[in-house]
C-alpha cells in the first residue's frame, strides 16, 4: 500500500536499566561532576526583600563506561536489494556497547521579591526556571515566629495551588490543580528534614 504512511526511528541513549531491548544487567557506568551554587540576598528596605538562587552554574557529570544502545525501528520490513531481490528486515535491532560521555547540568535558578506588609505576613512573587521551563508563583505567608511557618500560593504556569508547612528542621509542601483525582494534571507532594550545625 504505497499510500500509508511510513517512516524509521532511531534512538541512542544511555541508561541504568535497559527496558526497550531488555539488556541484561550490566555494571553501571561511574561518574564525577561538579556544578556551582550561588545564592543572593539583597534587603531593599524593612518591608523589602529581594532573592536569587542560582543552582548548577557550568555544572556537567563525566560519565566512563555508560551503558550505551542504539535502536532503530522501522514501519516498513520489506525491502529490496540492489540486485532487485525482496528481503525482510527486523522491526527492532540494536545494539548495546559501553561510551564514555559528558552530561550537561541545566541551570536551576528561583529569583523571588518578598513583601512583608504587616508583621507576621508576608507576600512572594517568585519565578523559578529549569533549563527551559519556568515556573511564576504567587505566595502568601504567615510567620508567627521563627519556628513556624504556613504558606499557602498559586503556580500561574501548571495553574497549582499549594499549602507548605515549614519550621527549621522539617517542611511538608503539598500543591495540586484539582482535588479531583481524575481531573489532576500537576501534583506534588515533598517532605524535607534538616538540621544546621
Amino acid at each position: 500500500d504505497t499510500d500509508r504512511p511510513r517512516g524509521d526511528l532511531e534512538a541512542d541513549y544511555i541508561y541504568n536499566k535497559e527496558y526497550i531491548l531488555k539488556r541484561p544487567l550490566t555494571p553501571p557506568g561511574s561518574g564525577y561532576g561538579y556544578g556551582f551554587d550561588v545564592e543572593i540576598k539583597w534587603q531593599l528596605s524593612d518591608a523589602l526583600t529581594f532573592n536569587a538562587e542560582f543552582n548548577d552554574i557550568a555544572g556537567r557529570i563525566d560519565w566512563k563506561h555508560a551503558p550505551h544502545t542504539t535502536i532503530v525501528m522501522v514501519s516498513d520490513r520489506n525491502r529490496i536489494d540492489e540486485n532487485g531481490n525482496p528481503y525482510k528486515v527486523p522491526t527492532l535491532s540494536g545494539r548495546h556497547d559501553f561510551v564514555e560521555t559528558s552530561q550537561p547540568l541545566p541551570l536551576h535558578h528561583v529569583m523571588s521579591m518578598d513583601y512583608r506588609f504587616a508583621q507576621p505576613y508576608t507576600v512572594t512573587f517568585e519565578r523559578e526556571t529549569y533549563d527551559r521551563l519556568s515556573f511564576n508563583r504567587l505566595l502568601t505567608s504567615y510567620q508567627p515566629s521563627r519556628w513556624f511557618k504556613v504558606e499557602v500560593g498559586h503556580d500561574f504556569d501548571s495553574n497549582a495551588n499549594s499549602l507548605e508547612l515549614w519550621s527549621p528542621y522539617a517542611s511538608l509542601l503539598l500543591a495540586t490543580d484539582s482535588i479531583n483525582e481524575k481531573q489532576t494534571k500537576n501534583a506534588c507532594a515533598e517532605l524535607r528534614f534538616g538540621y544546621g550545625l
